[in-house]
């Protein structure tokens, strides 16, 4: 009986050992983590249709992480990034470089985004002939899940501020997941006396201010001209503009701003707007006979833009002042790259335009636009789930923006496709070892070399 009784207790004190030894074990290997400081998060910027990038940090100075588990203790890797397959759950486990291992935890990934962008826009947008505006301002779009992929992409290739006419413009959006929606909007540019123009301007966007084409004109009786309003914001709702000439014997103004001289004077032609009663003069000088323009000069004289910037109004000052004929005719030696009307530059695409004010007798003053884009890169290694170097990826910026689905072909010194259009292009080792010395993409059939 006694010796029954010996053996218990040895027993007993056995598993007392143990368990003590298993608290110290647990002490060393667990507790030290502080688990409030582990972050667990989806990288956004790398989601796709069928997979995502998941990221651990631990934001403690506490000790160093030197590996990082994502099925629970199984396998191990260096990197803190993990590319998770759509709809999948993580064991999540770090170790510290003294080998100390944090509690797993545990992480479900819900990737898939099913649901397109929604782009909410007026069915018609009616906008004051001779005016501008900004395409930017008549939408809004949401995307609650996976978040846009760049800029919503607008395409107005046949919109034309300057005709009377109806026109029809593409809204799409993109998002991470491949999701895209698309509406049309038509753009109604009317009279700028259209009743239309006043609807929803109570909640719309208010004019803050007015400027004109020209402030100061000379006439020989019996001609006429045309000046045109500029309202700012671009984007104002309401763009109706009122004219008046303070003497109507001497000249007088339609509802267009077409101004025709009657008889040798002065006037003032105003222009007011609608909204705001913001208002901007014109000195009008009428005379029996011409008075030929000396010299003509621009507001300024060059600039350089990137290819996604708005539009540039440029002011023509002839000289002198009151010189008859002040019709200037405007033109530009590179279409693809700028386009001028009555001023106003539009901004195609990359090179560099001459735009040229030219005097009905002949006196010329230029503008030097150079159009010139940013592209920028970014390379990234790809490791397997074991954290094995698989390779590299590369992104592809324009401007700060993502291009790299637009991306057709990376060219000499590498010769890798864009599989499918898809957001990442695999660049290898030998590569990876080129690509800060030299990289030329091809995007659009344009080629751009980097050095």
């Amino acid at each position: 009986m006694k010796k029954n009784l010996g053996y218990g207790f040895l027993f007993v004190m056995i598993l007392a050992a143990g368990c003590f030894f298993f608290y110290i074990f647990y002490q060393e290997t667990y507790v030290k983590f502080d688990q409030d400081a582990i972050g667990v998060y989806v990288d956004n910027d790398y989601w796709t249709t069928d997979s995502v990038a998941v990221t651990v940090t631990y934001n403690s100075a506490s000790m160093n992480i030197k590996s990082y588990s994502f099925d629970g203790g199984k396998t191990w890797q260096e990197s803190n990034e993990y590319i998770v397959d759509e709809n999948q759950v993580l064991d999540i486990v770090l170790k510290s470089s003294e080998g100390k291992q944090s509690k797993p935890i545990s992480f479900r990934v819900e990737n898939i985004d099913k649901e397109p962008p929604k782009i909410e826009a007026d069915e018609t947008v009616y906008v004051a002939v001779g005016t501008t505006i900004d395409l930017d301002s008549i939408y809004t779009v949401t995307e609650g899940i996976s978040g846009l992929k760049g800029k919503v992409q607008i395409t107005a290739n046949n919109l034309d501020l300057y005709t009377i006419g109806t026109y029809k413009i593409e809204i799409q959006a993109l998002n991470r997941a491949m999701n895209s929606s698309k509406k049309t909007v038509t753009i109604e540019v009317v009279e700028a006396n259209d009743p239309r123009l006043k609807k929803g301007n109570q909640e719309g966007i208010a004019v803050t201010g007015l400027s004109v084409s020209h402030t100061r004109i000379s006439l020989v009786k019996g001609t006429e001209t045309t000046v045109f309003p500029i309202v700012k914001p671009s984007n104002a709702s309401n763009q109706s503009i009122t004219w008046k000439s303070s003497n109507e014997k001497v000249a007088t103004v339609d509802g267009n701003g077409k101004i025709t001289a009657i008889s040798a004077g002065m006037t003032t032609i105003t222009a007011t707007t609608v909204d705001g009663n913001k208002s901007s003069d014109i000195r009008v000088t009428v005379t029996n006979q011409s008075i030929e323009v000396t010299s003509i000069e621009l507001d300024r004289k060059q600039t350089t833009v990137t290819s996604d910037a708005r539009d540039i109004v440029l002011t023509a000052i002839v000289y002198p002042e009151n010189a008859t004929d002040q019709t200037i005719v405007w033109s530009t030696s590179a279409p693809n790259v700028a386009t001028v009307r009555n001023g106003v530059v539009t901004v195609k695409g990359e090179g560099v335009a001459n735009i040229t004010a030219t005097t009905s007798n002949g006196k010329v003053a230029t503008f030097r636009l150079e159009v010139k884009d940013n592209y920028t890169f970014q390379d990234k290694e790809v490791l397997s789930r074991t954290g094995e170097l698989m390779g590299y990826t590369i992104k592809v910026f324009k401007n700060g923006t993502d291009i790299t689905r637009s991306v057709v072909v990376i060219a000499e010194p590498f010769s890798v496709r864009n599989d499918g259009g898809r957001e990442e292009i695999p660049i290898s080792v030998e590569q990876q070892k080129l690509i800060k010395d030299h990289i030329v993409i091809r995007t659009n059939n344009n080629y751009k070399a980097y050095r």
